[in-house]
């Protein structure tokens, strides 16, 4: 195994997992799973935490509740445990994406004059659909609760709705994101708690400025998107506070909003080895790299491949498409399964041409051939 240079090696540790076991033992053989590959280690810090049961919570800021402004999750919580380490990417994002947390925090400790350096505290993760940008800032807002146990006794992840900034009554937009983000500065006043925000589909704001410029409804559309900057402008103060952002469309992110984000960060489909991995763990009988292959290693392995340029989202979908297409009543083989999952990837790469060509309008005898390979993969 590659061994990596490393001075802090952080141990985490779910504190339901030693209630029943020897703690000093178990400990043990978690730093070493930690360490592994590590060399010059020159510190050793263990993360003890525990996790919140509660599902995300709406929040509703139409008097007649109509839609959900955001979404809200104290952290850690049950439902992203195991999120983090199920993310896998082809360039080290996820370490960048630590890196930059922590010079963050040493900037906001030593009181650097925001007028002399920008720190916004705004990250945009952007790319295709499907990549996990959004998975990638839950998990990102999970794992830093967790380290930063020693600063902060918990978590609030909160996931604001873009859509429902816009309201339909006429000049109520920007009362709207001033009341969602007074409720935001009162966890921010709250000193024992780390607070993260998360725009998903950020892209609509242009959207709205697009239309303003247009000149359909301008006054709402601008007063909207005015009020959501002017509010991330005062909330970077906050010592506790951390904007993360998606997009699906790079190039209809609006400008200004851009301008305020420190990390960018392209996250794009899933490369070769990464599905590799991803399928490995999907099928751990089978060891990636093995020098002697039987027919179902070889198979695979020819999956993967062809899952390049798969989301991956959709390579993930793919064991359970596989299994729609064989007869759940019985049992089958580790053979015919794995043609099923072929079969299933060449429909759903086939699909989704058939849906490109008909968003763009291509020549409709294109659609039918497309449609009668559909067909035929499926058969």
């Amino acid at each position: 195994m590659e061994r990596t240079l490393c001075q802090t090696v952080h141990v985490e540790v779910l504190l339901k997992d030693i209630r029943h076991k020897q703690n000093e033992e178990y400990l043990k053989q978690v730093a070493l799973k930690c360490i592994h590959g590590v060399e010059k280690l020159q510190r050793l810090e263990f993360h003890f935490y525990h996790l919140e049961e509660e599902r995300g919570e709406e929040e509703d800021l139409d008097e007649d509740g109509g839609s959900a402004a955001a979404l809200h999750w104290l952290l850690p919580n049950r439902e992203f445990h195991g999120l983090w380490d199920s993310l896998v990417f082809g360039s080290p994002v996820k370490e960048k994406l630590l890196s930059y947390m922590k010079s963050a925090l040493m900037f906001a400790d030593h009181g650097v004059d925001g007028h002399l350096i920008n720190l916004n505290k705004v990250v945009l993760l952007h790319g295709p659909p499907g990549t996990g940008k959004t998975s990638l800032c839950k998990a990102l807002a999970q794992k830093l609760t967790i380290r930063l146990s020693h600063r902060y006794k918990y978590g609030q992840l909160i996931e604001i709705n873009s859509h429902s900034l816009f309201s339909r009554w006429y000049s109520e937009s920007g009362k709207l994101v001033l009341k969602m983000f007074e409720k935001i500065k009162e966890m921010m006043d709250n000193p024992d708690a780390v607070v993260f925000i998360l725009i998903d589909e950020v892209e609509s704001l242009a959207a709205a400025r697009a239309a303003a410029i247009a000149g359909s409804d301008p006054s709402d559309s601008l007063r909207v998107v005015n009020a959501l900057l002017t509010q991330l402008d005062q909330i970077r103060r906050y010592p506790n506070i951390l904007i993360l952002s998606t997009s699906n469309l790079t190039g209809a992110i609006d400008v200004a909003f851009v301008d305020r984000a420190d990390v960018k960060l392209y996250i794009g489909p899933p490369p070769k080895g990464v599905i590799e991995k991803t399928e490995g763990d999907l099928f751990p009988m089978v060891e990636p790299g093995a020098t002697v292959m039987n027919t179902e290693t070889e198979k695979l392995w020819e999956i993967s491949r062809k899952s390049e340029g798969v989301s991956g989202r959709s390579v993930r979908k793919l064991p359970f498409l596989a299994h729609t297409l064989l007869d759940a009543s019985s049992a089958v083989t580790l053979t015919e399964f794995l043609n099923a999952l072929n079969s299933a990837l060449e429909h759903m790469k086939i699909s989704y041409l058939v849906t490109l060509s008909c968003a763009v309008k291509l020549d409709p005898v294109t659609v039918v051939e497309a449609k009668r390979a559909v067909d035929v993969t499926v058969r």
